[in-house]
């Protein structure tokens, strides 16, 4: 079990991320993270699959070590699953989970300081992956449109994208209730010198209006593209619904990207 190396940059200071890989061996990973954990698996999850009861493990130890660094009291709290899949962190807490191919990473919060969190952790697609999953993840448009500006290969630009709009959906959910489709958000940008990219929601979505976008982070590692998302409270043009809604923390960290508003009906 390693620790992956990540940037500083992916988080403001009041987020703690913990991400580790597992190696190649399932079954040894699972025995690790089971003798660190021996507590029992929620129902359903004790006769799953390995490779479920591995990702579950893992996404869970690394969410113990990260509440371990931000709420020590906390780092053996009981993290179930909610009604939606989505874990359900201790009182006065945010937070999101991945895991992937061997992968995960956990990023938490108080509450009293961040508003949400999503991150996601993905391994790079294949070339012929953008032919297969292209109409499924992406709007009209969209991915000739990074291509051009970043000049990344197809494979690369769309599982960035893919992973950058799980982000976007985790860092909502909350807020939204509701599972909401691929085509429901647009990246508008993506900008590599600086590691961050913008996504646009298309329809409205709980507190949040149709335009209203968001600036995340995201760090390319050899296997893994890992990307987040972090909701501070307030809201930098000062609307009544910007305490509702929160504003982007990488929008506050890089000077000219902010929500566009498409008019009242934002507010």
């Amino acid at each position: 079990m390693d620790r992956l190396p990540l940037a500083s940059s992916l988080f403001p200071p009041a987020v703690a991320v913990r991400a580790f890989r597992f190696g190649a061996d399932p079954a040894a990973a699972l025995a690790q993270l089971r003798a660190l954990d021996p507590r029992p698996l929620p129902d359903g999850l004790a006769r799953a699959v390995q490779q479920r009861r591995l990702d579950f493990c893992a996404g869970r130890y690394c969410a113990r070590e990260a509440l371990r660094a931000c709420a020590p009291a906390l780092a053996d709290s009981s993290i179930p699953i909610g009604a939606n899949r989505e874990p359900v962190w201790p009182a006065g807490i945010v937070g999101s989970i991945a895991h992937s191919c061997g992968h995960a990473v956990a990023a938490v919060a108080a509450a009293s300081g961040v508003r949400a969190i999503g991150v996601d952790i993905e391994p790079w697609l294949d070339e012929g992956a953008p032919a297969r999953l292209a109409a499924d993840l992406t709007v009209a448009g969209e991915l000739a449109v990074l291509a051009e500006a970043t000049g990344w290969p197809p494979s690369r630009l769309l599982t960035l994208l893919f992973s950058a709009k799980e982000t976007l959906f985790k860092c909502l959910f909350p807020q939204v209730q509701a599972y909401f489709g691929f085509q429901q958000a647009r990246i508008v940008g993506v900008w590599p010198e600086a590691g961050t990219f913008t996504a646009t929601i298309e329809t409205a979505l709980g507190p949040w209006a149709a335009g209203d976008s968001f600036v995340g982070r995201y760090q390319c590692l050899d296997a893994v593209v890992v990307t987040s998302l972090t909701l501070v409270p307030g809201d930098p043009e000062g609307a009544a619904a910007g305490n509702r809604k929160g504003r982007s923390w990488a929008a506050a960290a890089k000077p000219g990207i902010r929500r566009r508003r498409p008019g009242p009906s934002a507010g």
